[in-house]
C-alpha cells in the first residue's frame, strides 16, 4: 500500500502521552482564566447597566462577588452618587430557575417584615419606574437566557459563621435565635400565597418518590462517592419520612400555629456585629409554613457537629440557649406565643423532617454531578444521615428538651 499524501498514525509511547498530557493541563488553564475573565467582565457590564441605566442610582465605582450562596449569586457594589457621595448596594443574581411571581413574593415579604418593625433587614431599591427587580438576559454556550436581578441596601456587619462553621457562644445562639423570633413577629400576618415548594407535611408524602427518582435517569460513575452513599441511605430516609408523617397527625397539625418561614435560617445568612445579629436576609426560600419547622430546621443547622469525632450529633445545651433567646424574645415583644404544647409534641418528629429536608436539598448534586464535587456532597449527605439517626435515637432526650419551655 502506498501511505504517500496519507495522513500518517503515528506511534506514541508513554513518553509521549505524558508530554500531551502537560500541554493539555497549559491549554485548559488558559480557557479556564480567559472562562473566568470572560465571566468578570460580563459580571460587571451587567451591574454597571443595571445601576446606572435601571436605577440611576450615579456611577458604578468598584463591585466585587460575594460568596458563600449555593444557588444565587450575590456583589457588593459601590456607586458615586451626583453628589459625589458613595453607597454600598447589595445585589443579587437570581438562579436561571427563579420565577418572576416568587420574586415578587419575596420583595413584597421584605417589604412587609421592614414596615413591621424589622429594621435588621436589607431593604428593595426600586427602580426608577417603581419596579422591585430587572430582567436581563445573557448568553451561556450560545443559548440567550433570562436572569433576573435586585438592588437591595447593604447590611452592616460581619459574616462570622456560615452553615458549617456555626460555633457560636451561649449568647450567639440567643441572639441567633432572637433575630429570628422578631422576623417571625414581623410577617405574621403577611399572605405569601402558595409557593411551587409545598409546606413541610406534604413534602413528605412526595420526598419517597423524590428520593427513588432522583438519580434514576443518570448516569453517574458507579463509583460516586455521593451515589454509593445515597443508595445506601435511601430506603431509610424513606421510612423516616413515613415515620414524621405517623407522628405529627393531623390533630396535632390542625392545633400548630403556621407563619412565614424563612426555611434557610442559619448563622451565615445573618450579620454580625460584637456577637450581635444586626441583620439578617436571603429570604428566596421563605415561604409560609409550621412555625416549627422553621425553629426546629435552625436548630438542625445551627446546633449540629460538623467536628471528625462527633459529627451528626446534636448539641442539647446549644438547642437551650437557642430556645431560651426563641420563646423569651416572643413572650416580651410577641404577637405570636412562645412553642405551643402541640408544637412540643411534634418536636421530636420535627426535627427529623428538618433533617429530611436538608437531604433532599443533597440531592441537588445530581442536577449538576458532571462539575460538582462529589467529595463535598458526600460530606453533606453524611452529615445528614447520621444527624437524622441521631434524632430517632434520641427522641426522648428531644421531648424533654423541648417540654421545659
Amino acid at each position: 500500500m502506498n501511505c504517500e499524501g496519507k495522513l500518517r498514525l503515528r506511534k506514541v509511547n508513554a513518553d509521549d502521552f505524558g508530554a500531551m498530557r502537560s500541554k493539555f493541563v497549559v491549554v485548559k488553564n488558559i480557557v479556564d482564566e480567559l472562562y473566568g475573565t470572560s465571566e468578570m467582565a460580563m459580571s460587571r457590564s451587567q451591574l454597571n447597566h443595571l445601576i446606572e441605566h435601571y436605577y440611576h442610582l450615579g456611577k458604578v465605582i468598584d463591585a466585587y462577588e460575594i460568596f458563600g450562596g449555593y444557588t444565587n449569586r450575590s456583589f457588593g457594589v459601590i456607586v458615586r452618587d451626583e453628589k459625589g457621595d458613595l453607597h454600598d448596594y447589595f445585589v443579587r443574581k437570581y438562579k436561571r430557575e427563579a420565577s418572576a411571581a416568587d420574586i415578587e413574593v419575596e420583595h413584597a415579604l421584605v417589604e412587609y417584615a421592614a414596615a413591621h418593625g424589622m429594621d435588621e433587614i436589607s431593604t428593595i431599591v426600586r427602580t426608577s419606574d417603581d419596579r422591585s427587580f430587572v430582567q436581563l438576559e445573557e448568553e451561556k454556550e450560545g443559548e440567550r437566557i433570562r436572569r433576573y436581578f435586585a438592588v437591595y441596601t447593604f447590611l452592616d456587619g460581619d459574616d462570622d459563621y456560615d452553615w458549617i462553621n456555626t460555633n457560636m457562644t451561649p449568647e450567639e445562639d440567643r441572639e441567633f435565635a432572637r433575630i429570628l423570633a422578631k422576623f417571625h413577629d414581623s410577617v405574621n400576618g403577611f399572605d405569601p400565597g402558595e409557593k411551587a415548594e409545598p409546606k413541610i407535611m406534604d413534602m413528605l408524602k412526595q420526598l419517597p418518590t423524590c428520593f427513588v427518582e432522583c438519580n434514576k435517569a443518570l448516569c453517574v460513575d458507579p463509583d460516586d462517592r455521593f451515589d454509593m452513599l445515597w443508595k445506601d441511605s435511601r430506603e431509610d430516609l424513606i421510612q423516616h419520612c413515613d415515620k414524621v408523617l405517623a407522628n405529627i397527625t393531623p390533630k396535632i397539625m390542625a392545633e400548630m400555629p403556621m407563619c412565614v418561614c424563612h426555611c434557610d435560617a442559619h448563622p451565615g445568612n445573618v450579620k454580625w456585629d460584637h456577637g450581635k445579629c444586626v441583620g439578617i436576609f436571603d429570604f428566596d426560600w421563605a415561604k409560609m409554613d409550621y412555625r416549627l419547622f422553621d425553629v426546629c430546621y435552625a436548630l438542625v443547622y445551627t446546633c449540629s457537629s460538623w467536628k471528625a469525632q462527633s459529627d451528626g450529633t446534636l448539641y442539647f445545651d446549644r438547642c437551650r440557649f437557642f430556645l431560651d433567646g426563641y420563646n423569651d424574645y416572643l413572650k416580651e415583644h410577641g404577637t405570636l406565643t412562645p412553642l405551643t404544647a402541640a408544637e412540643k409534641e411534634a418536636f421530636p418528629y420535627m426535627m427529623i423532617a428538618g433533617g429530611l429536608y436538608l437531604a433532599h436539598w443533597c440531592t441537588c448534586y445530581y442536577a449538576d454531578y458532571e462539575y460538582l464535587s462529589e467529595y463535598e456532597y458526600f460530606y453533606y449527605l453524611a452529615h445528614t444521615v447520621r444527624l437524622i439517626h441521631f434524632f430517632d435515637t434520641h427522641i426522648d432526650e428531644l421531648r424533654d428538651l423541648v417540654s421545659r419551655y
